[in-house]
């Protein structure tokens, strides 16, 4: 988890996923309710790859499993932090992360892997 929260929802039972918009409604996921209010969501994890379905969770704790379900062309982690569950632009909001090339703020589309503790 990136920060502590609620579990909010969470879905993990498919393990369909492809290239092809027949797919979109196919992705595992978990959100997590921040005590702001916001919201982080994790798309695409790998069927039965929720490891916590209900409750609190800390920042930094294992919470799933990134797979390729969904509409998506090889396995990752979609990540984002959103004001409100929808897909408006004004719903996300920028988020800062720590990587291999130091502190930064996420790029749309952008690729990153963390820096080995």
């Amino acid at each position: 988890a990136a920060r502590e929260g609620t579990i909010y929802a969470y879905k993990d039972n498919n393990d369909e996923g492809g290239f092809s918009p027949k797919y979109k409604n196919k992705a595992n996921y978990i959100i997590i309710l921040h005590d702001d209010g916001s919201y982080g969501c994790y798309w695409h994890l790998q069927k039965n790859g929720v490891l916590v379905k209900s409750g609190r969770v800390g920042k930094g704790q294992q919470i799933g499993l990134s797979g390729a379900t969904g509409f998506v062309f090889r396995p990752h982690l979609h990540f984002s932090v959103k004001r409100r569950l929808n897909y408006e632009m004004d719903s996300f909001i920028r988020t800062k992360f720590r990587t291999t090339k130091g502190v930064l703020l996420l790029q749309n589309r952008g690729t990153y892997q963390r820096p080995i503790d």
